[in-house]
């Protein structure tokens, strides 16, 4: 197989999709809800003005003033958002605030001292997408209520999603905090949405929420998604946005972060304990920080996705591995693709050919992705390519394919075109 025709294979096939959806739904709200897809981003569309201090747990977080993404106040020191690289940045918290425009408003404005990520939080695949910061002082205003798992969560139940962000595709942010009602969608029917997108929707940590002319999007990210009730005594966050192939688009539903699935991950971190001779100046340089034995301790120095994680111990040699982000991408618990499924890789370090196939794409197929370990590098490529480039393609895969080095070439070439 000659390495021009693999070229034209597939870039036409990344191009026709990339001016309207991201293979890789990591780019889905990503540094600031961050960045759409489409780029159409920053908005509640369709919305209205809240109630002046209604939401008092609505939280703004900042990087030197400027809006990265929303939270709630889930502690009086503790807030959950989004674990987006944008808010990751975020250098304060702004609680109370309504109009951010208005210089006579009163409202707390707090330095950020330590982050938690989920310690399952997934960046291309945005499972378990939930962050919690720590306050350098306690904030006075009211807190809200998780979800604990008894809301009803069915198809068909009304929540409202509060934010800053665009009120139009392409307008401006919002200068006062707006609502939208909108409706949960079921799993079932979300999924099938996005199924070409080869966005996975995962049942465990996500839930689906659609309008004809009503969504969340860029610098939603983060903020609440509630069952309102009476007052805020009454209102029951069970989610916050995360993600969408286009904003506003009924075809695509919007994918929240679940809370209830990672409660026990919230009470962990919220009720932690600095050790004797530690405080927050002990993880000053830490990323994120885990709570065991009920103190904190780091949990990773450097949050890129990767990170200073190295590959997994267990004994098998991955120094020819070299596929991106495969120190953290192999033996994440998911069987990923032709890079790393492969004997290099160790079959993604154990993730593929296994009893259990779990795929970040689609693994519910007739089209086996877990290859046999005694198969080769070729077989795992072949497969990729049946799965999303389709079966015709099979016969110009019996000829010589390219090797690891002009893969990974390519792969860095169309790159742009997933995200």
């Amino acid at each position: 197989m000659n390495r021009f025709f693999l070229i034209t294979l597939i870039i036409p096939f990344v191009s026709k999709n990339a001016s309207s959806q991201s293979l890789f739904p990591s780019t889905g709200f990503t540094e600031n809800m961050e960045e759409s897809h489409d780029s159409s981003d920053k908005m509640i569309i369709g919305g209205v003005p809240t109630e002046p201090g209604r939401y008092p747990y609505i939280v703004r977080l900042v990087n030197n003033g400027v809006h990265a993404c929303a939270g709630t106040l889930v502690a009086p020191d503790w807030v959950l958002t989004t674990p987006r690289k944008g808010c990751q940045a975020a250098t304060h918290v702004e609680i109370g605030r309504y109009n951010t425009t208005d210089p006579n408003e009163t409202y707390q404005e707090i330095e950020i001292s330590i982050k938690a990520l989920h310690p399952e939080y997934h960046e291309w695949q945005l499972t378990n997408a939930l962050m919690l910061v720590q306050l350098k002082e306690a904030s006075n205003f009211s807190t809200v209520t998780l979800n604990n798992g008894a809301a009803d969560l069915s198809g068909g139940t009304n929540v409202t999603i509060l934010g800053w962000g665009r009120t139009s595709v392409s307008g401006n942010m919002s200068d006062v905090l707006r609502e939208i009602e909108t409706t949960i969608v079921e799993h079932e029917e979300c999924s099938a949405s996005h199924d070409n997108t080869l966005n996975p929707v995962f049942e465990d940590s996500m839930i689906c929420t659609n309008s004809d002319d009503k969504d969340a999007c860029t610098g939603d990210g983060g903020g609440p998604v509630l069952i309102k009730g009476g007052d805020i005594t009454a209102d029951v966050q069970i989610g916050m946005p995360s993600w969408n192939v286009k904003c506003a688009d009924p075809q695509y539903p919007l994918v929240n972060a679940l809370v209830h699935t990672s409660i026990d991950f919230i009470e962990s971190i919220t009720s932690c304990s600095y050790d004797v001779g530690t405080d927050i100046t002990t993880f000053e340089n830490c990323c994120s920080v885990t709570c065991t034995d009920g103190v904190f301790s780091c949990l990773k120095e450097d949050c890129s996705e990767c990170g200073s994680l190295g590959f997994k111990n267990d004994g098998f040699d991955y120094s020819l591995c070299n596929a991106p982000d495969a120190e953290c991408r192999v033996g994440d618990g998911i069987c990923d693709n032709f890079l790393f499924n492969n004997p290099e890789c160790n079959f993604d370090g154990g993730d593929c050919c296994k009893d259990t196939c779990t795929i970040w794409w689609n693994c519910d197929t007739d089209l086996p992705y877990c290859i046999d370990p005694d198969s080769s590098f070729k077989d795992g490529l072949t497969i990729f390519l049946q799965k999303n480039f389709g079966a015709s393609v099979n016969e110009f895969l019996l000829d010589d394919l390219p090797d690891i080095t002009f893969l990974l070439d390519l792969y860095e070439r169309i790159q742009p075109f997933f995200g």
